[in-house]
Formats: structure tokens, C-alpha cells, sequence
């Protein structure tokens, strides 16, 4: 993902789509992917988020982003000056940069992200349409290189959209 880039010097892959088992530590990858977009990037007022169908499985990633987003406050002074973290959000004061999470049960605005840089889906196969992947990829027109990120395990249905994005995958 950040490695290979393209001539003008952007990440050439601006999507990725990551399928695990259960308990296989997906959320804290996720996590690692999120802080790096949020912090290392060099993206001025980057807007990360954790979306999931439902508020708790938005959590996992960003919950396991704020552990490691402590850790690093806690051995870097640099970081610690420039990253702050609450029970909502984490937040990079230097360039206005933020990381939160967007659910579809939490009602009206559900999982729409203003200017995304990152965006994380997490558990794709419980997603009824594809409205989150679309309202991530909408809103990142004015970004450089953004990235869109689907975490999932597998899932049992066929007919998703999760099953059908699966196969252009692979």
C-alpha cells in the first residue's frame, strides 16, 4: 500500500481490501493503517474514519487505535505535543488532522464523512449496500492520494455486496 508509487511521488493503490479470520488481529492492523494515515501521512486536516454498520463494531478499529496512539504519546515526546485522545476522537493539533467513527445506527448523517483521507470499513459482508464504500469515495475528491480501507472476515452470503466485491478481489 505505501510502498509502490506513481511518477508524480502518490500512492499508486487507493483501495484495499483485507479478508481475515476471526481473531486474526484485523482490527489492530486496521488500527496500525488508520494512525499511519492520520499521523505519518503528511496529509494537512486528514480525516480518518472507522465506519461499520453498527457504532460498537466501529469501535474495534478506532478503540484499538487509541491503545496505540497512548503508546505512542507515551514514548515520544514529539508525538505526544502533537497527538491528543479522547473517548471520540484522536487528534493531530498541528495540522487539524482527526480520526472518529461513523455507524449507520447512529441515525441521520449515518456514515457520511466530510473530506476523507482514510476510510476504514470494517466488516464489509455485514454492510446491506455499498452506500459507505460510495460515500467514502465521494468525498475524497480533493484529497492527493486517499485511501479507502475494507476489513472483513468472510461472511456467509453469496448475494452481498461484500461477496461480490470479494470476487473482483481475487
Amino acid at each position: 500500500l505505501f510502498g509502490w508509487l506513481r511518477s508524480d511521488g502518490t500512492r499508486r493503490f487507493r483501495e484495499a481490501y483485507i479478508e481475515m479470520a476471526r481473531k486474526s488481529a484485523k482490527s489492530e492492523l486496521a488500527a496500525a493503517i488508520a494512525l499511519y494515515m492520520l499521523i505519518f501521512d503528511g496529509e494537512k486536516g486528514a480525516e480518518v474514519y472507522s465506519v461499520a454498520t453498527k457504532a460498537e463494531q466501529a469501535h474495534f478499529i478506532f478503540d484499538a487505535a487509541q491503545y496505540m496512539a497512548i503508546r505512542l504519546i507515551e514514548d515520544s515526546e514529539y508525538i505526544a505535543e502533537q497527538v491528543k485522545v479522547n473517548s471520540h476522537r484522536i487528534v493531530v493539533q498541528s495540522n487539524k488532522s482527526f480520526f472518529k467513527i461513523l455507524a449507520k445506527d447512529r441515525g441521520k448523517g449515518d456514515q457520511d464523512g466530510g473530506s476523507p483521507h482514510c476510510y476504514c470499513i470494517d466488516e464489509y459482508h455485514a454492510h446491506p449496500d455499498d452506500s459507505a464504500r460510495n460515500t467514502g469515495k465521494t468525498g475524497m475528491g480533493e484529497r492527493s492520494q486517499p485511501l479507502t480501507l475494507i476489513t472483513t472476515t468472510a461472511g456467509t452470503n453469496i448475494g452481498s455486496v461484500c461477496y461480490s466485491y470479494r470476487t473482483i478481489c481475487t
